[in-house]
Parts: structure tokens; sequence; C-alpha cells
């Protein structure tokens, strides 16, 4: 993550505000005075909340301030959320939330996003593996996560509202993600915290481990949608996704586990592609010809894209999931098993 220098009087700025509260009710103050404090914006990521760099001198810190447009509700979700996994070590230590705001002051990670490239290491698999473990099993209090398939139904219904015209692959897409959602109600696994959304601009790595940030639509839910979500953008071979599913399991995955997981790789695939098609303001059909490959889309700096071309990269990734012969096949195999058990 870099950032760029931008000087910023503390007691003139909203943000100033938040970082002087967070003085009064740490020690810094008698460390250094507000005048020796420099904050600096951070750029990074796809993420819609603004992000600072506050630096005392000797330690240094990230403002995370949700959009303008974030409920209050869901601004206190995002600092709940944060916060646990900050007391459960799997995401940055939280210092201070703003009592009005929900804003957030975190340490300053010291490292990088996560690359494909990290998870061709076997002990960086392992390890990720057991971060998810960790994550998925905890006793700590998450609120209720937001279901994906509402998020999805949520944006589809917003498409509507904008005009936005997919093409004819969309009518399967629906249909099949409503089957999906049938399926997990006859095979049901315990909720467990989630993330929810671990494409790796979300997962940061320092020092040979890995943290998770950016914790906006987790909170209880299915672990298995945040294992298929990572498999698919850590760009996981088969082989490596049974690793993968092997090292966090503690065992080889039964034919249910597999199919189970099978099914659900392209739900958030689908929930991305809504989202980002659900973001125009204008009356459109999409082109869905000459889009990105998925394979250099995990590859590439998202700043350069916009979210159109994210959302037709992850459309057609999605698409060409559901069109497997693996998939299929686990449909019928989950749907058999529930009927025969």
């Amino acid at each position: 993550m870099t950032f760029i220098e931008e000087n910023i009087f503390i007691e003139q700025s909203a943000v100033g505000k938040i970082v002087n509260a967070f003085l009064q009710t740490s020690c810094l103050l008698t460390e250094a005075s507000p005048k020796d404090i420099s904050i600096s914006t951070l750029k990074g990521g796809k993420s819609s909340s603004t992000l600072y760099k506050i630096d005392t001198g000797k330690i240094s810190y990230v403002l995370r301030c949700p959009a303008p447009t974030t409920s209050n509700p869901n601004r206190w979700l995002q600092a709940s959320l944060a916060k646990q996994a900050g007391v459960l070590g799997v995401g940055p230590k939280i210092h201070f939330v703003d009592s009005e705001e929900y804003a957030i002051i975190m340490e300053y990670v010291s490292g990088r996003t996560a690359s494909p490239l990290d998870f061709e290491n076997k002990s960086f698999l392992i390890n990720f593996s057991l971060l998810l473990q960790k994550l998925h099993d905890s006793q700590l209090e998450f609120p209720l996560a937001t279901c994906p398939f509402y998020r999805f139904q949520r944006f589809l219904i917003k498409c509507d509202q904008n005009k936005v015209y997919c093409d004819a692959n969309f009518s399967d897409v629906k249909f099949i993600m409503d089957e999906i959602a049938t399926i997990l109600q006859l095979h049901p696994i315990s909720l467990a915290p989630c993330h929810l959304d671990l494409n790796l601009s979300n997962i940061i790595f320092t020092n040979e481990k890995f943290l998770l940030v950016d914790w906006v639509n987790g909170g209880m839910s299915d672990p298995y949608f945040d294992l298929a979500t990572f498999s698919i953008f850590a760009g996981l071979n088969e082989s490596q996704t049974k690793d993968f599913l092997a090292y966090y399991l503690k065992h080889v995955p039964t034919q249910l586990e597999w199919a189970r997981f099978v099914i659900i790789r392209p739900v958030r695939l689908f929930v991305i592609a809504a989202s980002c098609f659900s973001a125009s303001s204008t009356e459109r059909t999409l082109n869905t010809e000459n889009i990105l490959e998925f394979s250099d889309f995990i590859h590439k700096n998202r700043d350069d894209l916009d979210v159109n071309q994210i959302g037709l990269a992850v459309f057609k990734k999605g698409l060409d999931l559901i069109q497997e012969s693996f998939f299929r096949n686990s449909l019928n195999y989950l749907k058999n098993s529930a009927n025969h058990p």
C-alpha cells in the first residue's frame, strides 16, 4: 500500500477532530504535540472508504473513514467487525473508534497486498488456512452477516431501477443462484465468523504472515463462502485447492465437503458482478465482448480498471465455473444425497 503526502491542518478538518479525539484518549500527547502529528492520504484498492496514515514520529497508524453514504448501522457494523478481528489477531489491532462517525484508527501494517504468487508457496498456503481456521473457530461475538444471496437480489433490483441490461446469460445466473441457495439449505452447517470478501486486495502480507482488512461484508455466515472466494481470487488450481481444503479441514475433503465447496465458488463472483453493474446511473446495455480474462484480472492493478470492467471479468469467470462438469456433477450429487441420506 502506497501513500501520497497531503498536508492537513489537524485543528481545521473533520479528520483532525477524529485524530485529536484519539490523542486525548491515548498517551501520545505526552510524547508529541498535535503540531508534530502528520497525516497523509493512503491510496490503494477499490474500497469506498477513505484511508489516512497518521505519523507521530515513533508510531504510525491508519485512520479508516467510512464512505459518506454509509448508514450509521453499517458504520457500526464495520467498526465492530474490525475491532473483533483485531482482538482475534486476524486483522490489524484497533486502537480507537470514533463515537459519532465510527471511523477507526488501527495499527499501521508495513506490508503489501497478497498476490496469487504468494500461494504457490505451500507454507504460505498453510499459514493462510490456519488464519481462516482461527477466524472461523473463534468464540468471539460477531454480528450476523447479510446473506450473499440477499445481496445479489438487492443488486439485481438496483440494476432494474437503473435500467442496466445484462446479456441473456444473466437469466440463467438468476436461476442458478436460486438453485444453489436451495441446495445449501438442504445441507446446512453451523455459522461462523467470516470475512466474506476475500479478494487479495483485502489480504495484507507482512513478515510471512497474513492479516485481513476491509470488513465491510463480514459477520456470522457460512465459512465455505470464505474458502470458495479465497480459492478463486488466489488463482488456486485444482491441486492447490484440494491441498488448501485439506490444510483447513485437517483431512482430505469428503465428497460432500468437496461438492458443497464447488457449488459455492461462483456465488461471490456473481454478487460482485451484480454490484458493479448496479453502480451505473445511466441506462445502458452491457457489452460482454472482449472481456478481460480472469487470470489476467487477478494479477492486474485494479486501480487501472473501472467497475464495469471488474464486473464483466468476474461475471465471465462465474459463467465459466457453472459450465464446468464439476459444478453440475456437484449439484446433482448434493440433490441426490439430500433425497437419499
